[in-house]
């Protein structure tokens, strides 16, 4: 009161003042405007002093006088405090000053808006509570209805009305009164949110159990989140009631629904029932009738067809209209969008049985929200529903094109050491043990080699065909479906050389088992890759795919996979063989020139090399027997052992010189090392074929147990075929002195060089 009285008396001194200097020439001068903006100041203070006091009888009114018409008269009064307030705020801003720019004037001016600003922080924050506890009594969400109370005293659109007017910002204090902002928006989300947490979202999926909500306007409230799983079941459709309670001055407007007992599984929770295509057509249309039936209850009782309200309710469960690109879809539509999806059928027979009832459901669906207000669009903005089921053939087809590299995927995480034999035709065949022959080739080239490849290849291209299949068999020849099932097909083979490689490539690179599984997995792919078009091309119905179905472009690919992964393993095996070598053949080349008591520690070394090196051959292969096929396995066996040749015949052939001792044990060494025949299915006669150096390796073994008179008749005969002249000349002169029969030989080597 006495700060009122002090603005009054202050105010008419100013008044005053201006009508004095208004006389004289000082009209229109710097001066007469501070002092108007000074009256206006003050005068602004004064009208906000008056109205928050007028306001704060809020707390002066019994519970029983306390109606919402005067508390909602009350709040206006308090809105134009808060606009006369920023007003004063603006002209003291304006001025830097409100009397004259002297520093004690603006000190005193700014402590008339902090205590004013205090008195309308104090009140707003009244006047919310007592919005929200009239929101708390009026809107009741319990598990199974929905109580709207009408009261006299507590009228709820009273109270959303007074959350509107309380959104207005007090200027200078945006950073602690920014709570305010959208305050009524705020609140109506926070409805929204319980509303699809606690009712629509178990109305969707039945496993969802709603939980307590206690203080749902407060600050303190949890939210909850749920991805729903969806359960099919033949009693999605709910049982409805609105009924109208009259007692006194309350009216309350309940809705509550019920449905019909679920069969309960072992878990305790709903089990699934095998419904047909149309029964989850009725399922989905069911689950629509029951968002619709409550939102329109919710629009009509709860928010009194307002569309303002109906709007910000709808921008949570939906969308915003102004921003659809830019802001995530609400949760009621993305629930409903993926169980729009979910929908689809598996099969072509289904999806015809549901191509003309399912958007029609959806277009109605979508125009009833329309209707009510929950859902607005921009012009020429399609609702999403809507859009969903505008080509419903495509959005069926990526189903089925989803689904099927879902399946792809699990798959390939299966267990890759489980194999599967396939082929059936035998391996090339040796007719005699000369090098590289073979019989003639077979009539029909285009049949895969007996050999085993993994399950998972098996299973891929299983997959495969039967999309294939599918996608030849579909009826409508004029659609997108064979075109996506066709494409699926070829990514089935692109998952599997995408993810088999990742996964497992640690273990194709150091394991010679998993390098052969791959090794095959990728000709099997090859193999069939090459004849697949040309099986299912004629099957098209569709020119386009008819002239273009092709999977030869994959086999180059699956054909450099497969070299790659057994040509990585045979040179990391022929490494590790040669380092089992070396590490005990260090001095053997200079031990040749010693008899037994000065090479005899370096032979035993030697002889355990060779040792190592074929149980280590033995050992690959065991693991690679079972899966490669014959004519693979004894290429990579010739190619290993050909190493093992190669090491003790560079050895022996670089020896400057070998005295007779060390013949007879190299002699001895090379027939030992011949003992790994027993890794071919054929022994020595395919091994003779297989390993390129045999004939060499077996002819320098012989020549250290041959006198020169031997090697003559040898040579006459083409024993040293492949040997070359200066290797066997080398050879010659390391193992025997110079004498005129060595002289001889060495003069025939010239001359056939």
């Amino acid at each position: 009161k006495h700060l009122m009285l002090e603005l009054d008396q202050v105010s008419s001194e100013l008044q005053t003042s201006i009508g004095v200097a208004s006389d004289g020439t000082n009209k229109g001068s710097i001066v007469e405007d501070v002092l108007l903006r000074q009256i206006r100041f003050l005068s602004l203070c004064h009208d906000v002093l008056a109205k928050t006091t007028e306001a704060s009888k809020l707390n002066a009114l019994s519970s029983s006088e306390k109606s919402s018409q005067q508390v909602k008269e009350l709040a206006k009064v308090f809105h134009q405090a808060v606009l006369k307030y920023n007003e004063a705020r603006r002209i003291l801003g304006s001025n830097g000053s409100a009397s004259g720019g002297a520093e004690q004037e603006a000190v005193a001016a700014f402590k008339i808006l902090e205590l004013l600003s205090s008195r309308l922080r104090k009140g707003r924050v009244e006047y919310q509570s007592w919005a929200c506890k009239v929101l708390d009594s009026c809107l009741v969400l319990k598990d199974h209805s929905i109580d709207v109370v009408i009261d006299s005293n507590k009228s709820l659109s009273d109270a959303f009305d007074i959350l509107s007017l309380l959104q207005e910002p007090l200027d200078g204090y945006e950073d602690t009164t920014s709570k305010f902002d959208n305050l009524l928006v705020n609140t109506l989300t926070v409805f929204a949110k319980d509303l699809f947490d606690r009712v629509l979202l178990p109305m969707i999926d039945i496993n969802t159990a709603p939980s307590d909500i206690s203080n749902p306007y407060g600050r303190n409230r949890v939210e909850r989140h749920k991805t729903p799983q969806w359960l099919w079941h033949s009693q999605n459709k709910f049982k409805f009631s609105i009924s109208d309670m009259k007692s006194g001055k309350r009216q309350t407007y309940r809705m509550e629904w019920n449905r019909d007992d679920l069969d309960i599984d072992n878990t305790g929770k709903p089990s699934e029932q095998k419904l047909t295509a149309n029964d989850r057509l009725n399922c989905f249309t069911d689950v629509l009738d029951n968002v619709e039936s409550l939102l329109a209850f919710v629009q009509e009782r709860a928010l009194f067809g307002r569309k303002d309200l109906c709007k910000t309710v709808g921008s949570y469960l939906f969308m915003r209209s102004e921003a659809q690109n830019k802001r995530p879809k609400g949760p009621l539509l993305t629930n409903l969008l993926s169980l729009l999806n979910d929908v689809l059928p598996s099969q072509e027979t289904d999806f015809f049985v549901m191509m003309e009832p399912l958007p029609k459901a959806v277009n109605e669906f979508d125009q009833k929200m329309k209707d009510i207000g929950f859902l607005i669009l921009q012009k020429e903005m399609k609702a999403p529903l809507s859009d969903f089921v505008v080509d419903l053939e495509r959005k069926y087809a990526e189903k089925r094109r989803a689904d099927i590299l879902a399946e792809g995927h699990s798959i390939v995480m299966m267990d890759y050491h489980n194999t599967i034999q396939v082929g059936d035709a035998p391996a090339r065949t040796i007719i005699s043990d000369k090098p590289y022959a073979l019989e003639s080739p077979r009539e029909d080239p285009f049949i895969l080699t007996h050999c085993s490849v993994s399950v998972v290849a098996h299973k891929i291209l299983q997959l495969c065909r039967k999309t294939l299949d599918e996608a030849t068999s579909v009826k409508r020849t004029d659609g997108c479906a064979p075109f996506l099932l066709y494409r699926a097909s070829r990514e089935l083979f692109d998952l599997f050389r995408a993810v088999i490689p990742a996964r497992h490539g640690l273990a194709i690179g150091s394991i010679p088992r998993c390098a052969s599984v791959m090794h095959n997995d990728c000709v099997f792919m090859a193999f069939n890759l090459l004849t697949l078009g040309l099986e299912y091309a004629p099957k098209f119905k569709d020119p386009t795919l008819n002239k273009t179905c092709t999977f030869v472009d994959m086999v180059p690919i699956f054909r450099q996979f497969a070299e790659e992964s057994l040509g990585e393993i045979v040179r990391r095996q022929k490494v590790q063989l040669v380092e089992i070598m070396e590490s005990r053949m260090s001095d053997f080349q200079h031990s040749l020139a010693l008899n037994e008591d000065g090479g005899g520690n370096s032979w035993s070394e030697a002889e355990n090399g060779v040792k190592g090196a074929m149980y280590h051959i033995e050992q690959v292969g065991r693991a690679c027997s079972p899966i490669l096929s014959a004519d693979i396995y004894c290429r990579v066996m010739g190619t290993l052992i050909d190493t093992v040749f190669g090491v003790l015949l560079d050895n022996v052939m670089k020896a400057q010189d070998i005295s007779e001792p060390a013949c007879r044990f190299v002699n001895a060494l090379f027939g030992s090392t011949f003992k790994c025949v027993d890794v071919f299915p054929r022994g020595e006669v395919e091994a003779k074929v297989s390993c390129s150096l045999w004939y060499k390796f077996f002819a320098v073994g012989r020549l250290m147990n041959m006198s020169l008179a031997d090697i003559s008749h040898a040579l006459a005969e083409g024993f040293f075929r492949d040997v070359t002249a200066p290797e066997l000349s080398a050879l010659v002169k390391a193992t025997f002195a110079d004498s005129d029969k060595r002289n001889k030989v060495l003069i025939a080597l010239s001359n056939s060089e």
